[in-house]
């Protein structure tokens, strides 16, 4: 039989996230295994990835970055860009001051992030604007549901079938400082048409223009002063509304996305077997 043509996607660059961790952490020893798996899994993907007939990755940015850990995939052409699409959805009106944050905490990116909201953005938002609140939406574990608790001002929702209902809100905030690959959330709350604030890290990759489609701060108090001026102006507001539903429609829906990765499908079950690694 002919050999049999295989594909990855790549959903991050996961030597990057284990380093990008470890600049997280104040205790040596965990640093210095996140390091050592970070090489490790490096050697792995050095290795493989040449030696796949395919590779996807979520945005360009990845792509380089993949190029950059097994230089051999790149000579051989594999390290395609063709990303996530999202389902157009309808908005639902929103609560005014509300905002959310979806991501559940047993992921390590998602913690982080929820933690840098409560403890650094949120208490300087909450001091400025008394009537704002904050909804969690996301599993967590049982650990970090007892420790949500303590903040009065904020709800958690847990897991939620439909986000667009159940949330409602003005602003959608991605916080989150260690992860990479997919950007899935800051689509879905452009095709729901959210608001969306974020940091600069979570926007690499996505056709983001702060100030048209998104606001992008990183230091916690921009951070504040943006969550902000989304929720007081309504005319900022439903310029970042309009503009993110465009983007989503335009960019990412699923019958352009698919259309590119159907592309790369076809041209690798058309290549004769003996060009297929």
């Amino acid at each position: 039989m002919p050999p049999v043509p295989i594909a990855c996607t790549h959903h991050d660059i996961e030597c990057e996230l284990l380093r990008r961790r470890a600049q997280h952490v104040d205790r040596p020893l965990l640093q210095r295994y996140l390091l050592f798996q970070a090489d490790r899994v490096e050697r792995v993907a050095r290795e493989m990835c040449p030696h796949l007939a395919l590779n996807v990755m979520m945005s360009e940015v990845d792509a380089q970055r993949l190029r950059a850990v097994a230089p051999r995939a790149a000579d051989a052409g594999c390290a395609e860009r063709h990303g996530h699409g999202v389902l157009q959805t309808n908005g639902t009106a929103a609560v005014a001051g509300r905002v959310v944050f979806v991501g559940p905490t047993h992921s390590h990116p998602n913690r982080d992030a929820v933690e840098f909201l409560l403890q650094e953005i949120w208490p300087r938002v909450r001091a400025a604007d008394r009537s704002t609140s904050l909804r969690l939406v996301g599993g967590n574990q049982a650990t970090d549901s007892r420790a949500l608790r303590s903040h009065a001002w904020r709800h958690r929702l847990g897991y939620v079938p439909d986000l667009g209902r159940r949330s409602r809100s003005s602003l959608l905030r991605r916080a989150i400082r260690i992860g990479r690959g997919t950007r899935l959330k800051i689509l879905d709350a452009w095709a729901m048409g959210k608001a969306v604030v974020s940091t600069l890290d979570r926007v690499r990759g996505l056709e983001a223009v702060d100030g048209e489609n998104i606001l992008i701060r990183d230091a916690p108090d921009a951070i504040a002063d943006a969550v902000l001026q989304v929720l007081r102006d309504d005319t900022l507001r439903s310029h970042l509304e309009r503009n993110g539903r465009c983007v989503a429609t335009e960019r990412y829906s699923w019958s352009i996305v698919g259309q590119g990765m159907r592309s790369a499908y076809d041209r690798l079950l058309n290549q004769p077997p003996h060009d297929r690694r």
